[in-house]
């Protein structure tokens, strides 16, 4: 069972990740 500290770690995980693709994507797109 996951616990609300659980979520909010995940969540920011997910965030994480989406902001370093997000800038991959930006870089490549630039370049």
């Amino acid at each position: 069972m996951l616990t609300v500290h659980d979520m909010f770690t995940l969540l920011g995980l997910i965030a994480f990740a989406a902001l370093g693709y997000a800038f991959l994507l930006a870089t490549r797109s630039v370049t």
